[in-house]
């Protein structure tokens, strides 16, 4: 696969700073991926392994509606096997995928470093909401409770071929674990997510 790469570096105060970079490999510090489920090469009732699906997929109850819209399993010419977000209905409706377990924090990690491979096309935005495909992090306390400094960045935009994103997460004091949600929403298209990796550090 071609890839072009952007990283961005979080803040506390919710600021992005891109830059270009030709660097996709995690910090030598930073100890292995703890999310082998982002291969999306793995089924489990009919699903990726470690995901769930949601938003408007299928019917919905009490309606004859049916919403023209999917999430699935593919593989590329190369063997990699990624998810596919497809948006068809022209409300711009909203689907997600988002991990069935958390992932447990180290307390003596600092940052996340989270590296998503992404691919868009016919990319429309129909919606004043949204309009995006949305990759966020969600933290929680020890008793589960959400905790400020969750991270979010998304994408606007068709991609001539598989594009690398990179983000370096602060993590927020009293993180105790969190998840990975992509959502899809306010747009129509077809958005492919393959190799996301979480890849923590012990470093600020």
């Amino acid at each position: 696969m071609n890839y072009r790469s952007f990283h961005f570096i979080f803040l506390l105060s919710v600021t992005l700073i891109p830059r270009a970079s030709a660097q996709t490999k995690p910090p030598a510090d930073a100890v292995s991926n703890i999310l082998p489920e982002g291969a999306f090469d793995t089924k489990s009732n009919q699903f990726f392994a470690g995901w769930r699906a949601g938003g408007f997929l299928g019917g919905v109850p009490g309606e004859s509606r049916m919403w023209d819209n999917s999430v699935t399993m593919e593989t590329d010419k190369s063997g990699m096997g990624f998810a596919r977000l497809r948006v068809a209905d022209s409300q711009g409706t909203s689907i997600g995928i988002s991990q069935t377990e958390p992932l447990v924090i180290n307390p003596a990690w600092k940052t996340l470093n989270l590296h998503v491979s992404v691919r868009v096309t016919n990319y429309f935005k129909v919606a004043d909401w949204g309009g995006c495909c949305q990759f966020s992090l969600a933290f929680k306390d020890i008793n589960d409770q959400p905790i400020k400094g969750d991270f979010k960045t998304d994408i606007r935009r068709n991609t001539s071929d598989w594009e690398e994103i990179v983000a370096m997460i602060a993590i927020p004091a009293g993180a105790a674990n969190m998840s990975v949600n992509i959502e899809f929403m306010g747009a129509t298209g077809v958005i492919d997510i393959g190799n996301l990796r979480v890849f923590p550090s012990d470093n600020h």
